[in-house]
C-alpha cells in the first residue's frame, strides 16, 4: 500500500507545473490514500478554495484524508474568523475528506490512521494538541491491531531541525509523543514549517515507550519555499510487515519539470 503525504499547498501561490508533475506521478506511482496536511490555501479565499477543489477533482480515485491549516482561517476577515471560522473550508472541501468535524480516520488490514485539527481560531498560527486530541488519539491507537501500522497526523509539527521552528512545535507536543508512543504510534506527519525531514521521536523526547518517527513534508506546491528546500512531497511505501514499511521524499527538480526521489529510509529495520 502506498500512501501520498501533501501539504501547504497554500493555493493562491501554487506552482501550476507542480501540480501537473505529482500528477504525472500518480499515473506511473499510484497511491492508494492521501493524506493532506492542511494550509491548502493562502488565505482561504473563495478563488483559493475553488482550485484547491479542482485540483482534488483531478485525483485519481481513492480515499483524501484532510485537516486543515492555520493558512485555512481567514486572516483578515476577523469576523468571519471568529463566528465562522471554517465555514467556507467546510463548503468547499470538506465533502472531499474522510471523516467529521475535521478529524479523519482510516483502517485497513494494514494501518491505522487518525487526522487531527490543531489550528486554534484565537491563536491563528499556533497549534493547540487538546486533552481531548490526545486521549481520542490514543483510543484508536490502542484500539489498533498490533501488526498494523498507527500514523497521526495534523498541520503543526511536534518535532524541528532549524532552531527558527523550536517556537512553531504545537503546545502539548511532549505529553502527546510521550502517550502516543506508549500507545504503540509509529509515525506522526506533519507540515507548517515548510522544512522536509524525517527522523526518530527519541532524538528529540528521549525514553519514549515505542520506537516512534515523524516526517515532515515541505511545500508541495507554493512559491513559498524556506531554506532553499524544493517542493516535496512525501510516500510512506506500507510493506506486508512493519520492518518492510519505507519513508520516501521527493522533491521537484525546476529543470526536468518532475518530481524524483530524493530520501528513502527504513525506519524499523
Amino acid at each position: 500500500m502506498n500512501i501520498l503525504h501533501i501539504s501547504d499547498t497554500h493555493f493562491g501561490t501554487e506552482i501550476q507545473s507542480t501540480i501537473e508533475a505529482l500528477l504525472e506521478h500518480l499515473e506511473e506511482f499510484p497511491s492508494q490514500l492521501v493524506i493532506y496536511s492542511g494550509d491548502i490555501t493562502q488565505r482561504a479565499r473563495v478563488s483559493e478554495l475553488k482550485a484547491a477543489a479542482a485540483f482534488l477533482r483531478r485525483l485519481p480515485d481513492g480515499p483524501v484524508m484532510i485537516v486543515p491549516g492555520n493558512h485555512d482561517i481567514p486572516l483578515y476577515n476577523v469576523l468571519q474568523r471568529f463566528s465562522s471560522p471554517y465555514g467556507r473550508y467546510d463548503e468547499y472541501l470538506a465533502n472531499f475528506s474522510l471523516g467529521q468535524n475535521h478529524m479523519p480516520v482510516f483502517d485497513s488490514d494494514r494501518v491505522s490512521i487518525t487526522g487531527l485539527d490543531t489550528t486554534n481560531p484565537a491563536r491563528y498560527k499556533d497549534g493547540l494538541l487538546t486533552d481531548e486530541h490526545i486521549e481520542l488519539t490514543s483510543e484508536r491507537l490502542r484500539a489498533a491491531e498490533a501488526h498494523k501500522l498507527k500514523i497521526v497526523f495534523a498541520h503543526q509539527p511536534v518535532d524541528a531541525i532549524l532552531d527558527r521552528d523550536e517556537k512553531n512545535i504545537m503546545q502539548n507536543a511532549e505529553a502527546a509523543i510521550r502517550q502516543w508512543a506508549a500507545d504503540g504510534m509509529d509515525l506522526y506527519l506533519g507540515g507548517h514549517i515548510h522544512f522536509p525531514f524525517m527522523q526518530p521521536l527519541s532524538s528529540r523526547y528521549s525514553g519514549l515507550a515505542h520506537d516512534a518517527w515523524t516526517a515532515q513534508c515541505g511545500t508541495t506546491f507554493s512559491t513559498r519555499i524556506r531554506n532553499k528546500m524544493p517542493n516535496s512531497f512525501n510516500r510512506i511505501c506500507v510493506g506486508d510487515t512493519r520492518n518492510e514499511t519505507k519513508l520516501e521524499r521527493c522533491e521537484f527538480d525546476y529543470g526536468m519539470r518532475r518530481f524524483r526521489l530524493e530520501e528513502r529510509v527504513l525506519p524499523w529495520l
